[in-house]
């Protein structure tokens, strides 16, 4: 909630003088202690909790003498379009830079604290399962939050792979199988995103094959 939405030059106090920092697209400005305040714990506890995070590669930190700019990695993987136009118009009304520069959202949950309790992959995961049901008639009722459909997305999306690249792979074999009676139960998340998710990313649609001829 405290990221960026976009690339933009924010005003930073720097003891008695200021300067401007140009924070990039997923970036926010952070200080230990002002969290700590801001999050009603120990300043000890943000810094562990913040080192999780750096060491399961979910966010980068750049320290400066005055401040630290905390990048989170895969943000746009994270963000959904309406969260996106959301954070846009709230941003100006809901934040405002308190006097050691730090951004203050009033609204905002203590995000840190319940960050290992948070799965980070839950909305995405549901997009991906829903537009595989959808391919459906009758629409099948495959569920985001079983174990083995959790472990093959999850792993996807840990090497890189974006949401698109989940549609693609469902599209192209949807046309490939769906009208196979033999080969349409393999449409299953199991399969489509295992160990050859890239081999059938990287597939042609039967249409698309047709156009060739």
């Amino acid at each position: 909630m405290k990221a960026s939405y976009k690339n933009r030059w924010v005003s930073i106090k720097t003891g008695r003088g200021e300067t401007e920092v140009e924070l990039n697209r997923g970036q926010f400005i952070f200080g230990r202690e002002s969290a700590a305040r801001e999050l009603k714990m120990k300043s000890s506890s943000v810094r562990n909790y913040m080192e999780k995070l750096k060491k399961a590669q979910n966010l980068d930190m750049q320290p400066d003498s005055h401040y630290t700019i905390v990048t989170i990695c895969k943000y746009d993987i994270y963000q959904r379009s309406e969260e996106e136009e959301g954070q846009e118009k709230g941003q100006a009304s809901n934040r405002q830079v308190t006097g050691k520069g730090q951004a203050k959202d009033t609204n905002n949950k203590v995000y840190i604290e319940n960050k290992e309790k948070k799965d980070i992959y839950t909305e995405v995961r549901r997009e991906i399962i829903s537009y595989l049901n959808q391919k459906f008639t009758p629409k099948k009722n495959y569920r985001p939050d079983v174990a083995n459909s959790k472990k093959h997305i999850d792993a996807r999306l840990k090497e890189g792979y974006s949401l698109d690249n989940f549609k693609r792979v469902i599209d192209v074999k949807y046309s490939q199988w769906g009208n196979d009676d033999e080969m349409s139960k393999y449409l299953r998340p199991e399969t489509l995103f295992g160990t050859k998710f890239d081999s059938y990313l990287n597939q042609r649609p039967i249409q698309e094959q047709g156009d060739l001829w």
